[in-house]
């Protein structure tokens, strides 16, 4: 994989006055001209086998797996940002010695790269040539390689069907790739998985599952620079639920109650001096409830809804105001339907009509609970919200027309983000055409 980049984005933050204070409506930009090379190598591996022994089916499934991932030398970034300097350089800005800084009318500094007015949006044509670079930031080789083991057996006896499976993953990462001291970081664990389903009735089947997962730190994570080493991310997951359908199949049912318990979580330290400054957070336990609902009214008239409740807290932190805070991003309700309806007969027969919604309630981001310059708590989250959609479609033999509204009240929101400056707002109202023709 080759990546030729060139592209104008924020810096993460909002500009600064002539005093040090953030302009909030102004945010800080900057220009990254990036160009890598990656190599990838993949082998999976396994192979099944049906046995049966008294009245009791197997089906064994034995597997191996292989994946490596190396970037080799050349890989490179330039990087235009930071506040002009009178000796024809840029830094950061200093109000203790602003008389270094090139400063406006306003004396507010200068920044290398315009600002982005978030009130007054413009857009203007730029070009590389205009702006002061930071010297070449040559990325360091790196090699990572890992390899797994993995057994399982799906029993079923009866009406009773119980899977038991173990995989052993192993990962490497080569530190100092490539350089006279090369070193291999290895970390492995043995991840068990069980999985249980039983018949209540020829409608209904019962289920659980308990399975582990594990993600290992990569070597630019394990370095001190970046407040490494760190111990791998793992986790578990036990889930219980029930799928039945009623009414001679024209209605689904699924429900499902989860526990998800993460460990050893990176996020950003917040760190000024250090913005790549990382800590773990002790754990992570997300519980909660989802249903699903599949109905087939008539034979042309369907719908479906769904709904989620869910509590994803910080359980354990050596920050202690953190726990039992809710998670970022993550809402305590949600869920939307979709219903679809044919006309299949009379002078309108051939089209079909859809609307629906989903919703989301409030929720957390990394600036929920940050304190700004003077101690105080941004509080940022992010309301909830309702969509709308809607559609219309025309069947005339093989041949087909269709057009859906989303968003039909061009509600304004926020689909996710972290802080003020990395916000990801949802698509206005939009309006999809299709055709189509069955051959």
């Amino acid at each position: 994989r080759e990546e030729k980049l060139f592209e104008h984005r924020t810096s993460n933050a909002f500009a600064v006055d002539g005093d040090g204070n953030e302009i909030p409506n102004l945010m800080g930009m900057q220009i990254i001209n990036r160009e890598t090379k990656d190599i990838a190598n993949n082998l999976t591996s396994y192979f099944n086998m049906n046995l049966n022994t008294s009245n009791i089916e197997h089906k064994v499934l034995v597997g191996f797996d292989y994946i490596e991932q190396k970037r080799p030398n050349g890989s490179a970034a330039l990087r235009a940002r930071r506040y002009r300097i009178v000796d024809g350089s840029v830094g950061n800005y200093n109000p203790n010695n602003k008389d270094q800084f090139v400063l406006d009318n306003n004396g507010s500094p200068i920044p290398n790269v315009p600002h982005f007015d978030l009130e007054n949006p413009q857009y203007f044509l730029s070009y590389p040539y205009e702006y002061i670079y930071d010297p070449k930031t040559s990325y360091t080789p790196t090699k990572y390689y890992t390899y797994g083991f993995y057994i399982q057996d799906q029993i079923k006896w009866n009406d009773l069907q119980l899977l038991i499976g173990g995989r052993y993953e192993n990962y490497n990462d080569v530190v100092n790739y490539t350089k006279d001291n090369e070193e291999i970081v290895s970390q492995d664990k043995f991840l068990p998985r069980v999985g249980l389903v039983y018949s209540l009735n020829n409608a209904t089947n019962l289920y659980g599952t308990f399975t582990q997962g594990f993600e290992p730190q990569t070597a630019s994570q394990l370095e001190p620079e970046v407040g490494g080493p760190f111990d791998p991310r793992s986790g578990n997951m036990f889930e219980v639920g029930a799928k039945s359908q009623f009414f001679d199949n024209r209605l689904d049912v699924n429900i499902a109650l989860y526990t998800i318990t993460e460990e050893n979580i990176l996020v950003n330290a917040n760190n000024p001096e250090n913005p790549d400054l990382l800590r773990q957070i002790g754990q992570e336990q997300s519980r909660g409830i989802e249903l699903d609902v599949m109905g087939r009214v008539t034979s042309n008239f369907s719908i479906t809804a769904n709904y989620a409740y869910s509590v994803a807290e910080i359980t354990e932190s050596n920050i202690p105001e953190e726990e039992g805070r809710i998670k970022p991003n993550a809402p305590e309700h949600q869920g939307g339907f979709w219903a679809k309806y044919l006309i299949d007969s009379g002078s309108f027969e051939g089209i079909e009509l859809s609307f629906g919604a989903n919703f989301v309630t409030e929720r957390n981001t990394f600036d929920t609970f940050r304190l700004d310059r003077n101690g105080e708590p941004f509080n940022l989250k992010l309301p909830g919200y309702t969509i709308f959609d809607a559609g219309i479609g025309y069947t005339i033999g093989k041949f087909k027309l269709g057009i859906v509204v989303n968003n039909i009240t061009d509600e304004t929101h926020w689909i996710g983000g972290y802080s003020y400056t990395r916000l990801f707002p949802g698509a206005p109202r939009t309006f999809l055409f299709s055709t189509g023709y069955t051959f």
